[in-house]
């Protein structure tokens, strides 16, 4: 996590993985990801499936913290490695 002043903080949390709520037509390994900080506050909740070894893409329907992601759009996460 990056406060708005700057540096970076750690958070514990939980995180539960289960299969697809509604599985996707793509035919890459998908699963449900929950993933919530230590008072509870849901960092994400969704569908999504790996694209790439690096790459993992949510689907429309997923929420974050943040605001829900609209319908018809995909959110790619990928990993990078300094």
């Amino acid at each position: 996590m990056i406060p708005p002043a700057g540096g970076i903080i750690t958070d514990s949390g939980v995180y539960k993985l289960t299969g697809p709520v509604s599985p996707s037509f793509i035919a890459n390994p998908q699963a449900h990801l929950n993933l919530a900080d230590g008072a509870g506050a849901v960092l994400f909740d969704g569908d999504l499936f790996l694209l790439r070894l690096d790459q993992l893409a949510t689907q429309a329907g997923s929420r974050t913290s943040f605001s829900p992601i609209p319908v018809g759009l995909f959110t790619l996460w990928i990993k990078q490695t300094v």
